[in-house]
């Protein structure tokens, strides 16, 4: 199925690349089981920054439990994303399937590999957006602000550092500076205006108002992704040195 999207070899999960960060000695065991147990908290802590996101069911310890969550209405969508994580460490991976329809979602989680029984399910609307982003504001006077068309999935491969830019395909950045005297915008992939406003919109959920002592403080890395017909959902946040380090690539997995 070609949406299907799991951790192997052709198409490595967070746990695939926290490891191979770890074989590179880029971050330490300590760390990586960190990062990992946070990857699990973020609907927590999307929450507790009263973010929008997509509706879920939350997750579950049956299929069927999950489904008795989904309202009448269908959330205003017909089509959905699963997550299926193990129940316990017997070396499983996470299965995941998006962009499917309820039906779909019942026979690929009956079709689980070593069965449905030994996974938790997770049951969340989906829809393709318009634009994806990723806000990267350091706490020491720097934000950064990556855009493309379509899918996050389109950030994963590239760098803040050295962006793509393509007019209809690439990265667009907006560099927010405020260590200069004054506050100092930097654009790069010439992002047109209805770009910048929606970058700019994603950040005013953390800074209302958009000026230097605001910005000053601000320490945060969130994902976002953004629709003309459904507006902003929020697909992850965090706070911590490893995330709002903008010197560093970035990985994140629904």
């Amino acid at each position: 199925m070609d949406n299907l999207e799991k951790s192997a070899p052709n198409n490595p999960g967070m746990y695939d690349w926290l490891l191979a960060q770890q074989k590179d000695s880029l971050i330490d065991p300590k760390q990586t089981e960190k990062l990992l147990k946070e990857n699990e908290e973020k609907q927590d802590r999307l929450k507790k920054y009263r973010l929008p996101t997509y509706a879920t069911t939350g997750t579950h310890s049956s299929l069927e439990e999950a489904i008795s969550y989904i309202p009448e209405n269908k959330w205003g969508v017909e089509k959905f994303l699963v997550r299926c994580v193990p129940k316990n460490n017997g070396g499983l991976k996470i299965q995941r399937c998006r962009n499917i329809s309820l039906e779909e979602v019942i026979n690929f989680v009956n079709n689980l590999p070593e069965g449905k029984n030994n996974y938790f399910v997770e049951i969340r609307e989906h829809w393709e957006p318009n634009y994806s982003g990723t806000i990267i504001s350091d706490g020491d006077g720097s934000t950064v602000i990556e855009q493309v068309k379509g899918s996050h999935a389109n950030l994963e491969n590239q760098s803040i550092a050295t962006p793509t830019i393509n007019p209809e395909t690439g990265i667009k950045k907006l560099e927010i500076n405020n260590n200069r005297f004054d506050l100092h915008f930097v654009s790069q992939g010439e992002p047109n205006l209805e770009e910048k406003n929606i970058m700019l919109e994603a950040l005013r959920y953390f800074t209302p108002e958009i000026n230097r002592k605001k910005l000053e403080k601000l320490k945060v890395y969130t994902e976002y992704c953004f629709s003309n017909k459904y507006g902003y959902r929020f697909i992850d946040i965090a706070d911590n040195d490893y995330w709002t380090n903008l010197k560093k690539k970035k990985y994140s997995i629904d």
